[in-house]
């Protein structure tokens, strides 16, 4: 195979031909003849050394090399405060005389009791909900204000003589919307109340039905007794007697 070098004098001595179409004998052979290739030689490259290594001593500093940090001063624990507050002992007291004497002075609106009050009302509001509607044959229905024995004691004469009684409190009807219920219970034979209180609920004026000339009340069919305060039956003991007439001539006719 020809080296390049051999084929590019060649072609150079055919385009001088080409150029000068002369004699070209009187040229010397040598001028003719394909130089021998002169060889190449690639030394081989040394291998570089490694980097040199670093001692242990190097790497890691001496300890008397190294910085010292300072210890960490320790914090102490929190201790439970052991502060308690001890207020002194009163030194002026006041006899229980003196001080009934005092406060509706500088308190009139607070009421000041000698006896605990009774908490029985209060009770029974409690337990109202788990217990059913109890409703007698002849409720005297009446504010809680004017609770008073004697009305008690209309209501065991009634329960004695006609039909089973006691006495309501007209405003739980009221407020709790109990009255189309109370209305409706099949065994009622009357409906005893005061008149002013009966004015005041929109609901039972809408069922009221009055006879004045037959001194006859109704709501719906339910008769109405009426009832006065009991300080008026204290003070004027005819209106005991007539309270009971009106009982009588609206319940006997019902007992047939």
């Amino acid at each position: 195979m020809t080296d390049p070098l051999s084929q590019l004098i060649d072609k150079t001595l055919q385009y001088l031909q080409e150029l000068a179409p002369h004699d070209l004998s009187l040229l010397p052979s040598s001028f003719f003849s394909s130089p021998s290739p002169v060889p190449l030689s690639i030394a081989p490259q040394k291998p570089s050394a490694p980097p040199p290594l670093l001692s242990s001593a190097a790497k890691t500093p001496s300890p008397s090399a190294m910085p010292i940090a300072p210890p960490k001063a320790e914090t102490p624990p929190l201790q439970k405060s052991s502060f308690s507050l001890h207020l002194p002992p009163p030194t002026i007291s006041m006899p229980f005389q003196d001080f009934r004497t005092l406060l509706p002075k500088i308190a009139p609106h607070i009421p000041l009791f000698e006896n605990i009050p009774s908490d029985l009302k209060a009770k029974k509001i409690k337990t109202s909900w788990s217990n059913p509607l109890q409703i007698p044959e002849v409720p005297l229905l009446v504010p809680s204000s004017l609770l008073s024995g004697f009305y008690e004691e209309v209501a065991r004469a009634v329960t004695k003589h006609f039909f089973p009684s006691s006495v309501l409190d007209f405003h739980h009807f009221e407020e709790n919307g109990l009255w189309d219920k109370f209305l409706q219970t099949p065994h009622l034979k009357a409906f005893v109340t005061l008149e002013p209180l009966l004015q005041t609920s929109p609901h039972l004026l809408r069922l009221y039905h009055p006879f004045p000339h037959k001194k006859e009340y109704y709501l719906g069919k339910c008769p109405v007794i009426f009832l006065e305060e009991p300080v008026l039956y204290t003070q004027d003991p005819a209106l005991k007697r007539s309270l009971w007439h009106s009982l009588c001539l609206t319940l006997k006719p019902l007992l047939q």
